[in-house]
C-alpha cells in the first residue's frame, strides 16, 4: 500500500509474525486461502533496507463468512 503525504510517497506494508491460516486445495492443485487469524501483525513503513516498524495490529479474515473479515492497525 502506498500513500501520498505532500510530495513524498510513503510505502506501508505488513507482516504476520504468527497466526493460523486455513486453506483448501482446488482441483487444479492450487491452495486457496479460506481464513487468516493473527494477533501479531507488524506494520512497516519504508522500503526494503530502510523500513521501520510503525505499529502493530490484528487480522481476522474469512472466519465469519468466506471473503469477509476485519483488520485493526495501531500506529
Amino acid at each position: 500500500m502506498s500513500a501520498l503525504s505532500g510530495r513524498k510517497s510513503v510505502t506501508t506494508s505488513g507482516t504476520i509474525d504468527s497466526g493460523a491460516v486455513t486453506y483448501r486445495l482446488t482441483p487444479d492443485g492450487r491452495a486457496e486461502i479460506v481464513s487468516v487469524v493473527s494477533s501479531a501483525l507488524t506494520v512497516w513503513e519504508g522500503g526494503n533496507k530502510s523500513r521501520t516498524a510503525v505499529g502493530h495490529g490484528t487480522v481476522d479474515y474469512g472466519t465469519a463468512a468466506e471473503g469477509a473479515g476485519t483488520m485493526v492497525l495501531y500506529f
